[in-house]
């Protein structure tokens, strides 16, 4: 009998070792996830939590065990709008949700946890465990490709619409030079239209040069290019505009180290955005151009203090054809030129905006030879000037 007592308790100390070791091992998986990992129960307290969990919150382990999980979430009193525990407490099947924390967009989903009690040997609902992860770097790449796809179509559509139009407006041109020559000097009314046709033409004709820069392919030349440089031509050619509508400049670009560019794209990517700047402080304001060095490259800034933009048409800005300004005064492709231009200097541009505070465009440029890339049919390198 006690032979049988000792085998028992040397078999109940191995498989109680055993379990040990397992949730050990189960532990240190738990807590090497780098994403988020915690259960709650069924009254929304947090049981358990990764070293993940509670370093993002700034917070140890011990302070958010036990705290209901909407409080950290959401700050809240009460369960999150769309929470996906509680879908799950509601359904006992798996949930997801994608919220904003922290201004990080975090996807969660939550797997129910089921245990067997001593009085059922039906499973029961114990607990949610919810696993999250920040997905803000990839939805920004996500839209970037989704972006970069809608421009691609966009520019053979452009292209084709530039070259059909071309041909027409050149003869309407010359038709009425032609006509011109035949008309008595005298016939002022009859000059005064042709002078409105000529201009309208000329307008039209603009914007085919528009379209054709935005679906522009082909090899363009690059070289080491100072953006300094190129800022200080563009802001040469708004003086003028500068001046009369009182708007204060001021420029830090000294740091800057030179990029590998097209000289031409570049500059009509700055004058396009520096002129949207200008044009959005009728009134006067302050336009901040600054730039600093980036890990992979460089990172310049415009920042105006003008009418600012509807954070809902903030995400159309680069969008082909979207103009905010009153009909006649814009096209609507400066800025998806911008964005082409960077594109291909494998570069990334965005912008944030604050209606009746300003606008800021952030261009982020890589340096040496990055932007004419290996296997890139876009590019040649031609000897710096």
């Amino acid at each position: 009998m006690r032979s049988y007592s000792d085998n028992l308790a040397r078999l109940v100390s191995l498989r109680t070792r055993e379990l040990e070791s397992s949730r050990d091992e189960l532990e240190t998986m738990f807590d090497a996830v780098s994403d988020f990992m915690f259960v709650v129960d069924d009254s929304y307290c947090i049981t358990r939590a990764n070293r993940f969990t509670a370093s993002f919150f700034h917070r140890k382990r011990r302070e958010i065990v036990g705290r209901k999980c909407y409080s950290l979430w959401g700050d809240g009193i009460e369960p999150c709008r769309g929470c996906p525990a509680h879908k799950v407490f509601g359904s006992g099947t798996t949930s997801f949700a994608s919220r904003i924390v922290k201004e990080e967009r975090v996807h969660v989903w939550a797997y129910p946890m089921r245990s067997v009690s001593q009085v059922a040997d039906t499973p029961t609902l114990s607990g949610v465990l919810c696993y999250g992860k920040i997905m803000t770097a990839e939805l920004a790449m996500e839209e970037r490709i989704q972006q970069a796809e809608k421009m691609a179509s966009l520019g053979q559509l452009s292209a084709g619409l530039a070259h059909e139009l071309r041909n027409p407006l050149g003869i309407i041109l010359a038709a009425n030079c032609a006509v011109k020559t035949r008309v008595r000097s005298d016939d002022n009314e009859v000059h005064k239209a042709l002078d409105t046709i000529e201009r309208n033409v000329d307008r039209a004709t603009g914007i085919v040069a528009n379209l054709l820069d935005f679906s522009r392919k082909g090899t363009t030349s690059v070289a080491t290019a100072s953006i300094a440089d190129l800022v200080g031509q563009v802001l040469t050619l708004e003086e003028d505009l500068l001046r009369r509508q009182r708007i204060a400049v001021s420029v830090d670009l000294d740091c800057l180290p030179p990029v590998t560019a097209n000289s031409d794209g570049m500059r009509q990517v700055l004058f396009n955005v520096i002129h949207n700047a200008v044009q959005a402080m009728p009134d006067g304001g302050r336009l901040t151009i600054s730039g600093r060095a980036a890990p992979s490259g460089i990172r310049l800034t415009i920042a105006d203090t003008g009418i600012g933009i509807d954070p809902g048409e903030l995400p159309r800005v680069f969008d082909p054809f979207f103009t905010t300004k009153a009909p006649g005064q814009g096209t609507g492709l400066g800025l998806a030129i911008c964005y082409r231009e960077i594109e291909r200097h494998r570069g990334s541009i965005s912008m944030s905006s604050r209606p009746g505070q300003g606008s800021e465009v952030t261009i982020e440029l890589p340096l040496g030879n990055s932007a004419a890339s290996p296997g890139s049919d876009d590019w040649r390198q031609t000897p710096s000037e």
